[in-house]
């Protein structure tokens, strides 16, 4: 690599990588590029039902017009449907389903407020998304979070992260949102900070 590396992850037995709008694989002896580049920028990548997605800001994946996500299936890129209106900054799988968390505001032909999900054939929102990008995400314990510069989840007042999860009826150190892919319910948590000792 020549310059800035940004998503980092497994495909084929191959660690995968992004350098601007090259997408590059180390085979353990060597970097090789996969051909026919994005003719923009890459900042994320995963892995969805065998086939590597790349997301970024551009509107090609080597032939192919492709806006802001693409799928290479081992031999050629395709489009994920009509991909997404902006920036796509993060890429997870959760619950099966490829997530995309961005600065755009509608996925495919539908709105979708900076957060969307893939379910194999279209694009879908999650609930009312985020007021503001979404610059990561990631899955623990199964619950998807989301970190990114909004303030407001789900109507509902979130700082920089959220939750997306089922509901345990408990208070937690964050803001927990239900994600029953249907609706947001944001549960406001209360932050204890320890006492210092006597």
């Amino acid at each position: 690599p020549t310059s800035w590396i940004l998503p980092l992850v497994e495909y084929g037995g191959h660690l995968v990588s992004a350098c601007n709008s090259c997408v590059i694989l180390w085979n353990g002896r060597e970097w090789l590029s996969i051909p026919q580049t994005m003719n923009g920028f890459v900042y994320a990548a995963t892995v969805y039902e065998g086939d590597l997605i790349i997301g970024g800001e551009f509107d090609r994946a080597g032939d192919v017009d492709a806006s802001n996500i693409a799928r290479w299936d081992g031999n050629q890129w395709w489009p994920l449907g009509g991909g997404t209106s902006n920036r796509c900054n993060a890429l997870t799988i959760y619950n099966d389903k490829l997530i995309a968390g961005g600065f755009f505001t509608e996925a495919g032909d539908v709105e979708a407020n900076y957060i969307a999900r893939w379910d194999g054939q279209e694009w879908r929102p999650l609930g009312d998304g985020t007021n503001r990008h979404v610059q990561t995400l990631g899955v623990y314990r199964g619950d998807l979070l989301v970190g990114g510069r909004f303030t407001v989840a789900g109507g509902k007042v979130s700082p920089f992260f959220a939750r997306w999860g089922p509901v345990r009826g408990e208070v937690d150190s964050h803001h927990s949102v239900d994600l029953s892919m249907n609706r947001i319910d944001i549960h406001a948590s209360q932050n204890r900070r320890s006492q210092p000792r006597e």
